[in-house]
């Protein structure tokens, strides 16, 4: 099976071990390993087999969970993570000609140092790229618009993090803002 999260929410997998006979087997221990095979989570099936896992999602990959008892079962599951990205401006409202900074942050910050971040406009059904951000060391970006076209509109924008060359992680987006632009 597939399951998606985002960096730091817990991942949750919970189950039953059953005998031959279809009865829960009490005291099996039951391992939860992250895709380099660490164990990340551990504990003990209850009176009727039943058992609860959870850790924080740091990376997708193969996920399994493992059974030891009488003998050993294995189940494995893919675990899609997306980076949690923020995007704020500060200002909603410019005159035509005007600026406005765009800012915002990228968890996790190990490892998006110099990644890019594209800016989005919605253009009817579509999102258009108008502009890309590097982030910074502290997992920060911050780039300074100009709206050029005369006012009287609305723009709603939103910041995406696509696929990129060592990055673990799915493409993610922001919630979107709007940016009103007056005449």
């Amino acid at each position: 099976p597939l399951k998606r999260t985002v960096v730091g929410r817990p991942v949750r997998v919970a189950g039953r071990v059953a005998g031959p006979t279809g009865a829960g087997l009490a005291g099996v221990v039951v391992l939860l390993r992250d895709p380099q095979r660490r164990t990340v989570a551990r504990t003990t099936t209850g009176p009727r087999g039943g058992f609860a896992l959870s850790d924080r999602a740091t990376r997708g990959g193969i996920w399994s969970t493992e059974a030891i008892g009488r003998g050993r079962l294995v189940s494995r599951f893919a675990l899609r993570v997306r980076p949690r990205l923020r995007l704020s401006a500060n200002r909603r409202e410019v005159p035509a000609g005007g600026r406005v900074v765009l800012r915002g942050s990228v968890l996790p910050r190990r490892g998006s140092y110099a990644k890019t971040v594209q800016l989005q406009f919605r253009d009817g059904r579509r999102w258009r790229p108008f502009a890309n951000a590097r982030i910074g060391r502290n997992g920060r970006y911050r780039l300074t618009y100009r709206f050029r076209r005369a006012g009287g509109y609305r723009v709603r924008i939103r910041a995406a993090m696509l696929r990129q060359a060592n990055w673990p992680f799915t493409p993610g987006v922001t919630r979107p803002i709007t940016v009103r632009v007056r005449p």
